[in-house]
């Protein structure tokens, strides 16, 4: 494993072990990364975020 990957791996375990909410936007207001309470909050599990606005993202 390369030392970028285990740092993304480890970024996501900690993000996901955080019990708020987080939600890491880009310069236009795109997801980049959410962690699992957020993605459960929004109703998102198994939706493509990335790269999208909130407006996108609902229904």
């Amino acid at each position: 494993m390369d030392t970028l990957q285990k740092s993304e791996e480890q970024l996501r375990v900690l993000l996901d072990a955080n019990p708020d909410a987080v939600i890491l936007k880009d310069g236009e207001g795109r997801w980049v990364l959410a962690n699992d309470y957020a993605l459960q909050l929004f109703c998102l599990e198994g939706v493509p975020y990335k790269n999208k606005k909130m407006k996108n993202l609902q229904s």
